[in-house]
């Protein structure tokens, strides 16, 4: 087999397994021993971590926009937070200040 091809298919496991809820880095260590490409130590490591690090850059590419508050693709809906209950929602777009508290004086 050509090194090419075992890159394309150590690649091909980890964009799998990437997605997964297992361990892409143990797939890609076992299938790299059964492939046992050609290369240097150093290499395998240095490509392991190259490919893991592109893995998840695609990740977070493809959810930034979930991710991020200001995305244009939410509405104002979606950019308020859900914790805060509808009520409190309404107060905080109604009200431009805040209402004063009474303080107990102290005999």
């Amino acid at each position: 087999m050509l090194d090419v091809l075992k890159v394309i298919i150590l690649g091909i496991v980890e964009g799998i397994t990437e997605w997964l809820p297992v361990s892409s880095t143990g797939h890609l260590i076992l299938v790299g021993d059964v492939l046992k490409p050609s290369m240097s130590d150093a290499f395998m490591e240095m490509f392991n971590v190259v490919i893991q690090l592109g893995a998840i850059m695609a990740v977070v590419v493809l959810y930034s926009h979930k991710l991020s508050p200001f995305s244009p693709r939410k509405t104002s809906k979606q950019k308020m937070p859900k914790a805060i209950p509808r009520t409190m929602r309404r107060q905080s777009r109604s009200r431009t200040r805040l209402s004063p508290m009474p303080l107990p004086l102290s005999a």
